[in-house]
């Protein structure tokens, strides 16, 4: 009985050594994963980036004025479209849609008409 309470407890200092926490007094930190933030997550990699160290540089650029000057945080959050108030903005056809799909398409593929635009990738 002995034996096995030495064994039992030697077997829990192992697994407390290996926690992330065992040397942190007074503090638990949970290794369970968090399922909520996987909705948050994506599993490849956005269109403009080719690697997940980009994709990971782009997003840890801080945005707020206490980073920024008032100028360059007006110049990050000033929206790409403007459209005054009340302006109505018409719905994306469904032809238009795949005609631009095909488009890219053809440019992914290096065939297409023309230079009409940017160049190489």
């Amino acid at each position: 009985a002995a034996a096995a309470a030495r064994a039992a407890t030697a077997a829990a200092r192992r697994a407390a050594a290996a926690r992330r926490d065992h040397q942190l007094d007074h503090v638990i930190v949970s290794e369970k994963p968090d399922t909520k933030v996987l909705k948050y997550t994506t599993n490849s990699l956005p269109h403009p980036y080719t690697s997940r160290e980009q994709f990971r540089v782009a997003h840890q650029t801080r945005i707020g004025t206490d980073f920024n000057t008032t100028a360059v945080f007006d110049k990050l959050v000033k929206p790409r479209v403007r459209v005054r108030a009340g302006i109505a903005i018409d719905p994306i056809s469904a032809p238009s849609v795949a005609k631009q799909q095909k488009k890219v398409a053809q440019q992914r593929s290096g065939g297409g008409a023309g230079g009409g635009g940017r160049g190489g990738g």
